[in-house]
């Protein structure tokens, strides 16, 4: 039969294993809620990198918009009413402003939206020079293009997921 000092003494190690074990559990549920707090750091540092991604998409087709779409909408004007300088002027500078954007719009658009345009861009380059009677229907397919390719890439949720 144990004497009292060995059950007192059986008590006390009863207890430091089950305060031992609950300590292990305590100290996993603390490891665990800290990895899935890591977890959910990451997701919400990848959400607002795609939120920011996408944003920065809006910004660079919206200045192909801006600095392309409307001075290739004053040269249609100006080529309508006959003021060939003045078309050739607001085209020379939608051309350079389409080169030194373009590669940069490759980035965030669609590669073959921006081929297609740069194409189309060369082409009413020719047909205006030479003048020629193409010149506004292949315009307005190239400000289309334009529009297209800066409707595109606008923000939605379909193009965040």
């Amino acid at each position: 039969m144990p004497t009292a000092g060995q059950i007192k003494k059986a008590e006390f190690f009863g207890k430091t294993i089950e305060q031992s074990a609950r300590k292990q559990k305590t100290q996993s549920n603390r490891e665990f809620k800290e990895k899935k707090m890591k977890r959910l750091y990451i997701a919400a540092l990848l959400f607002a990198v795609a939120v920011a991604l996408c944003i920065t998409s809006t910004v660079v087709t919206s200045r192909v918009e801006k600095e392309v779409g409307e001075p290739l909408e004053k040269t249609i004007d100006f080529f309508e009413k006959g003021e060939i300088g003045r078309a050739v002027e607001n085209f020379s500078a939608a051309k350079q402003n389409w080169d030194d954007i373009k590669e940069t719009t490759a980035v965030f658009a669609s590669h073959s939206s921006v081929d297609e345009l740069d194409e189309q861009m060369t082409l009413i380059s020719a047909l205006l020079s030479e003048q020629s009677d193409d010149f506004l229907p292949q315009s307005a397919l190239c400000l289309l293009k334009v529009q297209n390719l800066c409707d595109g890439e606008k923000v939605t949720v379909k193009a965040l997921f």
